[in-house]
C-alpha cells in the first residue's frame, strides 16, 4: 500500500468516496508513453520483492491522461508498503504509480483506497503480470469525490535506454532497516 508522509500530516481524509453516480464519466482513458511504461515494468523487475511508488507526469485534457515519463522519489519501502518522502509539485504531477511487491492483489487494497486514490487524480497499480489497473478522481456537481476505472493502452514511440533511469531509482529506494540490541548478563558466582 502506497501512502504518503509529508511536514505533520502522515494520515488524512481523503474526502472520496467510492460512489455510484450517472455523473461520473465512463469514458477516461490513460495513454502511457513506451518509456513511462518500460521504466515502470524497470521498477518492478528491480524492486519485485518490495512496493514501490513513482509519481506520473505528463497532461490532461477532459478525461484523458497522456503520461509522458515517471518521477522515482526518495521513500522507504518493505513488501508490504511504499513510503514517499518526497513530493513533487506542479500541473504536470497527475498522480502515482505502485506496486504490490509480490503479492498477487491486482485490484487497490483498502489502505490505497483511504489514502493515493483520494490524493491523486489518477493512479495506476502495476500487476505482477506486468498489466495496469488505473483509477481516476473526478468531482463530482454535489460536491463529493467520485473515483471510477480507467482505461490504459500503452503509446509505441522511440525506444529508451533505462540504465540511467535504474542506477538513479537504486539510490532512492531504500529497504526499511530494523535495530536489534542485543543485551548480555554478567556472570556471578554461577548466575547470570
Amino acid at each position: 500500500e502506497a501512502s504518503c508522509k509529508g511536514g505533520e500530516r502522515e494520515s488524512w481524509d481523503t474526502g472520496l468516496r467510492n460512489t455510484e453516480c450517472e455523473h461520473i464519466a465512463s469514458s477516461a482513458k490513460v495513454y502511457l508513453s513506451l518509456p513511462a511504461h518500460l521504466k515502470i515494468q524497470a521498477l518492478q523487475q528491480e524492486f519485485s520483492k518490495t512496493e514501490f511508488v513513482a509519481y506520473l507526469v505528463g497532461e490532461k485534457d477532459k478525461d484523458v491522461f497522456s503520461v509522458e515519463d515517471i518521477f522515482v522519489p526518495e521513500q522507504e519501502v518493505s513488501g508490504a508498503s511504499a513510503l514517499a518522502l518526497e513530493f513533487p509539485k506542479g500541473d504536470s504531477i497527475l498522480g502515482t504509480v505502485h506496486s504490490h511487491g509480490t503479492m498477487s492483489l491486482s485490484e487497490f487494497s483498502s489502505i490505497d483506497e483511504a489514502s493515493i486514490l483520494g490524493n491523486h487524480n489518477l493512479n495506476l497499480l502495476v500487476c505482477l503480470g506486468g498489466g495496469y489497473n488505473a483509477r481516476v478522481r473526478q468531482k463530482l456537481p454535489c460536491g463529493r469525490l467520485g473515483s471510477m476505472r480507467a482505461t490504459v493502452t500503452i503509446s509505441m514511440p522511440d525506444m529508451v535506454d533505462l540504465s540511467d533511469f535504474v542506477a538513479d531509482a537504486r539510490k532512492k529506494v531504500k529497504a526499511r532497516t530494523y535495530v536489534y540490541e542485543q543485551q548480555y548478563g554478567e556472570w556471578q558466582h554461577g548466575q547470570w
